[in-house]
């Protein structure tokens, strides 16, 4: 088999199992099978993300007859990584110069993460429990800035129709919320006409259009087909549409269109509605979302001034509701330009990854690893009735907490650069006169690396790529 094979046959396992199989995330790794060690060189803290851990600087992988490889992207050496050290999992650490100074690192450890800490949205800037804020503000992917065209209202806004009805060819009217509204003066949500008209704007040159509607196929018999698309100025034509094919008795969201429409030169103040096309009345609406997601430029003033960023269902609930604000701007990135928490004394990262949610992530609450979750499931905004993101916990939240101080984050395995194990680092240890170097071992080692690894150590030795 060609090496481009076997990483196809591993990377497709990784697809099929998902990303928190396992104990709490990771491929399932069968016991006494793991065929792989790490060589590490150097070791560094993990927080503010992850509190009282360490992250152990990968060099190599070695397999079970010594062949050293890097685990760098879309290499087999990253997948072998990821199956024999999944999260969760207990590893043994090797350490050369053992000392008092770094004992605490060495022996059996839990895996907490596998790959580089990637921050994706955080309240948090200080270690008390009262260091934060909700005045969190987003940049729109391909929004040009707007400090270059003056003051910029928001033209972003959102409809919804929450309960299920029969669908009739013709225009969307009667919607039942409005998620979030435009600006005063910029443009303007009629809910009972089911329509977005925009004001005139010499500076605003688009806005996008997200819309999505649920659809349930009543006829249990036979499949429908069903086309809905955008309309302007009270044209029947729509000037993008697209269409859904439901199986008997089968619900389904139509496909979301995304639709920009460029508004240099408006002539007037266009008026946008839903449509919908029908070959038969089969087909109830189960819910509606007339969604104005971006605009280009951005808006000016693009931040969250009021709390409740989060809500909780119940005591007994797992599941936490983002806000308006937060759903709305799902799939933007957060401006840590400003932010106080980056860098300085309690040093998140700037945040460089688009505010979207796989299973796996995790959400910390407060500066406490007793209120650390992982996520295991995300209903995107698109996906729910109400279009408010929802995401499921590992555990419910304690009552007393304070859900707008938070920190969302992951472990990014794409590239590996290090494995985090549930130790506390000592802060003296990795400095230049205490170089911290050693091997990280699979707690059930396959037979085959157990009766080879003295030899392959001998060798690597020798190779200079291990010392003691």
């Amino acid at each position: 088999m060609s090496t481009q094979q076997q990483y196809q046959e591993l990377e497709q396992e990784e697809f099929l199992l998902g990303p928190i199989n396992g104990v709490l995330g990771g491929l399932p790794v069968a016991e006494q099978n793991q065929d792989y060690f790490l060589v590490f060189k150097g070791v560094g803290g993990t927080g503010p993300e992850i509190i009282d851990n360490t992250a152990y600087f990968i060099q190599y992988v070695i397999d079970s007859d010594g062949n050293v490889s890097k685990p760098s992207q879309g290499s087999i050496a990253r997948l072998n990584t990821i199956q024999n050290f999944p999260t969760g999992k207990t590893t043994t650490v090797r350490i050369d110069n053992a000392s008092g100074i770094n004992t605490q690192l060495d022996g059996d450890h839990v895996i907490t993460g596998l790959g580089i800490q990637q921050p994706i949205l955080y309240t948090q800037f200080g270690i008390p429990s009262s260091s934060y804020t909700t005045d969190i503000s987003f940049t729109i992917p391909g929004g040009a800035p707007s400090g270059s065209y003056g003051v910029i209202p928001d033209f972003r806004g959102l409809m919804t129709i929450t309960s299920s009805t029969s669908a009739t060819t013709g225009n969307v009217t009667t919607y039942s919320a409005s998620g979030s509204s435009p600006d005063v003066g910029a443009a303007t949500l009629n809910l009972s006409a089911g329509t977005y008209t925009v004001n005139s704007s010499s500076s605003l040159q688009s806005i996008t259009f997200n819309p999505t509607i649920g659809f349930t196929n009543t006829n249990s018999e036979e499949a429908r087909s069903i086309k809905w698309g955008i309309t302007k100025n009270g044209s029947t034509t729509p000037i993008i549409e697209t269409s859904l094919n439901l199986p008997a008795g089968e619900s389904g969201i139509a496909s979301e269109i995304s639709y920009t429409e460029p508004l240099s030169n408006l002539g007037g103040n266009p008026v946008y509605r839903l449509r919908i096309t029908l070959g038969d009345n089969f087909i109830d609406k189960d819910f509606v979302q007339f969604n104005v997601s971006s605009q280009n430029p951005s808006p000016t003033d693009n931040t969250n001034a009021s709390s409740g960023l989060w809500t909780t269902g119940s005591s007994t609930s797992t599941w936490l509701t983002a806000s308006t604000y937060l759903s709305q701007n799902y799939g933007n990135t957060q401006d840590t330009s400003n932010f106080q928490g980056t860098g300085g004394s309690f040093g998140l990262s700037p945040i460089k990854t688009p505010f979207l949610l796989s299973p796996g992530d995790r959400i910390r609450f407060e500066y406490n690893p007793q209120k650390d979750f992982i996520i295991y499931e995300v209903i995107e905004p698109r996906a729910a009735s109400d279009a408010l993101l929802k995401i499921k916990l590992s555990s419910t939240v304690p009552s007393n907490t304070i859900l707008d101080n938070f920190v969302l984050h992951r472990v990014d395995n794409n590239s590996i650069k290090y494995i985090i194990l549930d130790i506390a680092k000592d802060p003296t240890v990795d400095n230049p006169e205490n170089p911290f170097t050693g091997i990280i071992l699979p707690k059930y080692p396959s037979e085959k690396l157990k009766n080879n690894l003295e030899n392959i150590l001998s060798k690597l030795k020798q190779e200079g790529i291990i010392e003691n």
